[in-house]
């Protein structure tokens, strides 16, 4: 059963990024016309950690480092040292072939076979991620939750529980900017359908 969530966070502008995604997309038939609740369910106060991740999209063969399966086997696409070390960061990456095409790919879990040394790049550990290839064209969540732009939070289950949604007041009325000039008015609705490893504690 979910919940709804009465928190606040601070005022915010949500831009869409036209580095991160040229195709300026949200997932097809995505709206933001949600009404206000007429109750909520008032918790102790939550301090909201605000960040942005996103989909890394790269063309295979920019460099020779592979996405590879807890198995160790390698999955085609070979990255650079920086691409592969923000893939794992991100959980999720979107590969260009040569024909157009593209995959994303999306965090297994860890092993240490094959590690990859992402020092030069983050602080944090990521060079045990692994990967598989997924049918969704943001990544998957958790719970086979599907990653929605403007929409999944990753939360620490301890704080706001997997498949809780989530009203953040502040969040409603700000402008989306899409990268083909499009703007959306979010309505403040979000749903926990994802964690990461640097949320502990924290709900996003």
């Amino acid at each position: 059963m979910t919940s709804v969530f009465f928190a606040f966070s601070a005022q915010f502008e949500i831009a869409f990024s036209q580095e991160n995604f040229p195709e300026g997309q949200l997932i097809k038939n995505q709206t933001f016309n949600y009404s206000s609740p007429e109750t909520l369910i008032e918790n102790t106060p939550v301090k909201l950690w605000a960040t942005f991740y996103y989909l890394p999209q790269y063309i295979n063969g920019s460099g020779d480092i592979a996405l590879r399966d807890l198995s160790g086997i390698e999955l085609g696409p070979k990255l650079s040292l920086k691409q592969w070390c923000h893939s794992a960061l991100e959980g999720s990456v979107r590969i260009y072939m040569q024909n157009g095409e593209f995959h994303t790919y999306n965090f297994q879990g860890t092993s240490a076979e094959y590690s990859v040394d992402c020092q030069s790049e983050f602080k944090i550990n990521v060079g045990q991620t692994k990967f598989r290839i997924t049918n969704t064209p943001f990544g998957d969540g958790v719970n086979g939750f599907q990653l929605t732009p403007y929409r999944t939070l990753a939360t620490d289950p301890q704080i706001i529980p997997t498949g809780s949604v989530v009203y953040i007041p502040d969040a409603r009325g700000a402008i989306i900017k899409l990268a083909n000039g499009e703007t959306v008015i979010h309505d403040g609705y979000f749903f926990a359908g994802d964690r990461g490893g640097g949320n502990k504690g924290k709900p996003y």
